[in-house]
């Protein structure tokens, strides 16, 4: 595994905001914290991230790999995974940005999907998270845009 050469520069310690979108209900917006590491001799990256939600602090972490092929990512977010983690996969695209998909049981119901992007330059980093629908219809739930 290595880190994509976007995510390298990405190194260090960012602010910004986190803004949750559930549907029928405004906007959230909090402020948030971000850090991105190398670890294990540099082959895989964590992004590790506070939030809040109703003035409760929440906290999450990736943990990114990549074979030049094919990106994978661990992630656990105390709100919005709760006690499991999600394994997502995918691709680098042409501007650098992280996009990775995985999908999550809702008992009773097809499961749903998980869209993720991740979106580093060297001066700003921004986080989209969209919830996917059975059918493959998109809601974006999470926008975070972190500045140096």
């Amino acid at each position: 595994m290595s880190v994509p050469t976007s995510l390298q520069v990405a190194v260090g310690t960012w602010s910004g905001t986190n803004q949750l979108f559930l549907p029928g209900e405004p906007t959230r917006e909090t402020e948030s914290a971000l850090t991105v590491a190398l670890v294990a001799k540099g082959k895989f990256c964590i992004i590790a991230y506070t939030w809040a939600f109703k003035g409760e602090p929440q906290d999450g972490l990736m943990v990114i790999g990549y074979n030049e092929e094919q990106v994978v990512i661990a992630w656990i977010d105390s709100w919005h995974m709760g006690d499991q983690m999600m394994q997502c996969e995918g691709q680098v695209d042409t501007n650098g940005a992280i996009v990775v998909r995985g999908s999550y049981k809702v008992e009773g119901h097809p499961d749903w999907g998980w869209r993720m992007v991740v979106a580093p330059t060297s001066d700003a980093l921004r986080i989209e998270m969209y919830n996917v629908t059975p059918d493959g219809q998109e809601m974006l739930g999470v926008a975070a845009t972190y500045g140096r």
